[in-house]
């Protein structure tokens, strides 16, 4: 009897010990299932984000503002779109590198964000189109104050100069016209395109409004 005995209590320890090793092979199962599962979420995240967003200025792309149409979230009917294009661009990478370059990018997108910020309330939004142009949408319908936002903007951008220690300044030409909520943005575009060109016809460095004759 102590035999068996000995051998029944053996043997519930050995099953004991075995079913912990199962929870504890169970429960490292479950950790790291969660932790792919968190993974794979930040992944699909990031991809999410990377599909509507610049990647380097963090800025939405092309992509989600004609795909996703970004003007729809507008409160007002009339909007404010601004094309803004950094004047001789291809020069400065030339003679500084495509890192002053790409700083140059990042100081003109934090400059719009800091713009719009400022602006008050509104679905304001800002675009990297590509290369060293960017589209910035005022939900507002006030040219004055739209007007004199994109005036404000160009002066940013113009001091950049000093931050990226370049020995001239930086500028950018930009063309401003209005967008009817629900119009075609292909015709705000090229609308804004033809007053930004403007603008560069013009000297660089300022902006030009649709609509309006230049003094």
């Amino acid at each position: 009897m102590l035999v068996a005995l000995a051998a029944l209590v053996s043997g519930i320890g050995i099953f004991a010990l075995a079913s912990s090793r199962q929870r504890e092979v169970f429960s490292d199962m479950l950790v790291e299932n969660r932790r792919m599962n968190e993974d794979l979420a930040e992944l699909l995240a990031h991809a999410e984000f990377l599909a509507a967003h610049d990647p380097l200025t963090g800025l939405f792309n092309r992509r989600a503002l004609f795909d996703d149409d970004l003007t729809a979230m507008a409160g007002n009917s009339q909007m404010h779109m601004l094309l803004i294009d950094l004047d001789h661009f291809k020069s400065l990478n030339d003679s500084y590198g495509h890192e002053i370059g790409d700083r140059a990018l990042l100081l003109t997108s934090n400059s719009i964000r800091d713009a719009l910020r400022g602006h008050g309330d509104g679905s304001h939004f800002a675009v990297r189109l590509g290369g060293e142009e960017f589209a910035v949408f005022l939900d507002d319908p006030d040219e004055e104050r739209v007007a004199l936002f994109a005036e404000d903007l160009c002066q940013a951008i113009a001091a950049l100069h000093d931050p990226l220690e370049l020995p001239r300044a930086t500028s950018a030409s930009i063309g401003l016209t209005q967008h009817q909520k629900g119009a075609s943005l292909d015709q705000t575009m090229r609308r804004a395109d033809e007053a930004m060109y403007r603008a560069k016809a013009g000297g660089r460095n300022r902006v030009r409004r649709t609509d309006r004759v230049d003094r």
